[in-house]
């Protein structure tokens, strides 16, 4: 038998009655009351070692995975191996967390321990990453039943859709037909990883032109404007409008090497927090919409068709 586990980092679970929650085939989400006795074997706590211990006991929530030796998809996979797939998997899941919300989440060591006969063999590793908030802050956030059901369901159908596209997060990203959403999502991605909020405002302002630009001409006013109309129903158009100059002012301060000045610096982390509404709001009504899907999923051509209706139509 082979037991995978991690602890997960900057989340509260609103109790629930149930054991356990799945959020993928087999990966499930428990309160760490619920599931640490199972984890925390004799065996297990000497593997481990008494620092991962106490973060087993004093965290929130864990991701738990428990299957036997003679499981199909991993045939012929060594248990590093194994590992690296699961936390592939996990990634993916952190990555699309954002779009139910801003935050932090992000997991720590994660263990994979194979007991055969009574002989151990255990493997660690751990993502080389640590997301922070759109103000660049390490706060918890909480979830409830409902959200977690919810987002487990959104996330097939998220991921789902890149595997069609062959635009999963293992898929080079630059390559032709890579879907322009999901490439946008790695951009968000290196967003919330960023500490530096200039670097933070840099890659959401790539996340956007993946999307919404289809050529380099006049291009912060251009794509300012389309994304200012593509939102008229839900922000102020004037607003968005600004707001994105303002991003795209800092984001070529950073790649000239320039400096902000004072007044800039100051509201960096309002500029960073606002753009992160704005994307998430786009790349939700796009990926929720077939229609939009199929959209910005094609060519340029399409593209500035469809902007020229919404725009002057």
């Amino acid at each position: 038998m082979r037991q995978f586990f991690t602890t997960i980092k900057f989340l509260e679970l609103e109790p629930f009655d149930e054991e356990f929650i799945e959020l993928i085939p087999g990966i499930r989400i428990f309160e760490s009351k619920k599931i640490a006795e199972k984890i925390l074997t004799e065996e297990n706590v000497q593997i481990i070692g008494i620092i991962e211990t106490q973060y087993v006991k004093d965290c929130e929530a864990i991701l738990y995975y428990e299957f036997e030796d003679y499981e199909d998809a991993f045939k012929d996979s060594t248990n590093l191996e194994i590992l690296e797939n699961i936390l592939q998997w996990i990634d993916d899941l952190l990555k699309n967390l954002w779009l139910l919300k801003d935050n932090a989440v992000t997991c720590d060591t994660a263990f994979l321990i194979h007991e055969s006969e009574g002989i151990y063999e255990a493997s660690s590793l751990r993502l080389l990453y640590q997301f922070n908030t759109s103000r660049g802050k390490l706060e918890n956030i909480k979830l409830n039943k409902k959200e977690i059901i919810e987002f487990a369901k959104y996330h097939d159908i998220v991921e789902g859709y890149f595997h069609t596209k062959n635009s999963g997060s293992l898929n080079f990203m630059l390559s032709k037909n890579f879907s322009r959403i999901s490439r946008g999502l790695l951009f968000v991605k290196q967003a919330r990883e960023a500490r530096n909020l200039a670097y933070k405002v840099s890659n959401y302002c790539s996340a956007l032109e993946t999307v919404f630009s289809t050529d380099s001409a006049e291009l912060s006013h251009k794509l300012s404007e389309r994304i200012a109309y593509f939102l008229k129903d839900d922000f102020n158009k004037l607003d968005t409008f600004k707001l994105i100059k303002k991003a795209y002012n800092i984001r070529s301060k950073l790649t000239h090497g320039d400096t902000l000045d004072i007044k800039q610096i100051d509201v960096l982390d309002d500029i960073s927090y606002e753009i992160d509404i704005i994307i998430r709001f786009c790349f939700n009504k796009i990926l929720k919409d077939e229609t939009l899907l199929l959209t910005f999923d094609s060519s340029n051509n399409v593209i500035d068709s469809y902007f020229e209706n919404l725009l002057f139509g």
